[in-house]
């Protein structure tokens, strides 16, 4: 009888060919939730080695429930209890990055939950591809706070390294800054430089070794020094979700509980269907309300009564972009019109 690992959320197996099991944690936490439609929580996404793993402790809740061991190469998920109650709750996700990733033939039975698993489409992924894909391709788009934290051994050449990684995957699939995760460097304990110094010898780290502009991939690049910060780490953490959380909240892109959990399971199986595409929100929204079937002809109908190209300019185009701008909106999100309405006379 397999371990029961009551924090597992998901996990790569197999042999040959690669699959993917995801659990129910995330709806087992939205589902226990005080009106979890009324909740918009923050995904922090801790990655770091074993080495880490003291300081990753500190910022973790204790589960009342453990298992004998954790699954290898399984991403971890758990409700931050000081924040559980509140109606911003943060849920801590981690995982470890190995260098050397071997996979097992058959997934621990879950024992404390469900779990379905899901075979990987894609043509023939290793280990390290399949382990790096989830957290940069699945994750990292409901990331609020990325969390990187450094080797002693490796240290800043080992992040750089895995932001280069992370660059050369893909592109953000959005233009809107607020959207992307905040990644937050954090240095070993016994490093005594300061958090300026090494943000200064990393960002020269990265200039000098890759042709990717990181700020596109994050909102923001920070650095914390335990040595020299008179913060607390998960205090940090938790400006840094605050930051994350005001920003999105002013672009309109927060998810509530509820809304988390259904997007994240369309986008598992967006995942192990198709690496190439990134998912795409707003089509994952419209799979109940699709995309009328005569929309292009409606538009070619519509054109037919422009007389000119400045009505065209001036009538047409922004009543169809209009039309387009308020559909494109979930219900009761679009609380302003984005351009005063004009009609054709």
């Amino acid at each position: 009888m397999g371990v029961c690992d009551h924090t597992s959320w998901l996990s790569l197996h197999g042999e040959g060919g690669i699959q993917m099991q995801r659990t129910d944690r995330l709806t087992n936490i939205v589902t226990a939730l005080d009106a979890p439609a009324q909740k918009w929580p923050s995904l922090i996404l801790l990655l770091g080695h074993s080495g880490n793993a003291s300081m990753m402790r500190e910022i973790l809740p204790r589960e009342r429930k453990r298992g004998s061991r954790q699954a290898r190469n399984a991403v971890h998920l758990q409700l931050d209890t000081e924040t559980a109650f509140s109606d911003r709750p943060m849920l801590f996700t981690y995982g470890d990055t190995p260098k050397q990733i071997t996979f097992d033939p058959e997934p621990a039975p879950a024992l404390c939950h469900g779990a379905a698993s899901m075979a990987l489409a894609w043509s023939d992924p290793t280990p390290a591809e399949a382990l790096n894909a989830l957290y940069y391709r699945l994750l990292y788009p409901f990331a609020g706070v990325v969390c990187l934290f450094m080797s002693h051994a490796e240290g800043l050449d080992g992040v750089a390294e895995r932001l280069q990684l992370w660059c050369g995957l893909w592109r953000p699939s959005t233009s809107n800054l607020a959207a992307r995760p905040r990644l937050l460097v954090v240095c070993d304990p016994n490093d005594t430089r300061s958090s300026e110094i090494v943000y200064a010898q990393l960002m020269k780290l990265l200039n000098q070794q890759s042709d990717h502009t990181h700020n596109d991939y994050f909102s923001s690049i920070s650095v914390f020094a335990p040595s020299s910060s008179h913060m607390k780490l998960k205090d940090r953490i938790r400006r840094e979700a605050d930051i994350s959380h005001n920003g999105r909240a002013h672009h309109h892109l927060l998810l509530n509980a509820i809304h988390l959990d259904h997007f994240f399971n369309l986008a598992c199986e967006r995942f192990v269907s198709n690496i190439q595409e990134p998912f795409d929100f707003v089509s994952a929204s419209r799979l109940h309300r699709p995309v009328c079937a005569a929309m292009v002809t409606h538009l070619a109908d519509l054109l037919t009564y422009t007389k000119s190209y400045g009505e065209l300019k001036r009538c047409v185009a922004p009543l169809v972009a209009e039309y387009l701008v308020l559909d494109y909106y979930t219900y009761e999100v679009h609380w302003k019109l984005p351009f005063p309405l004009v009609y054709l006379s």
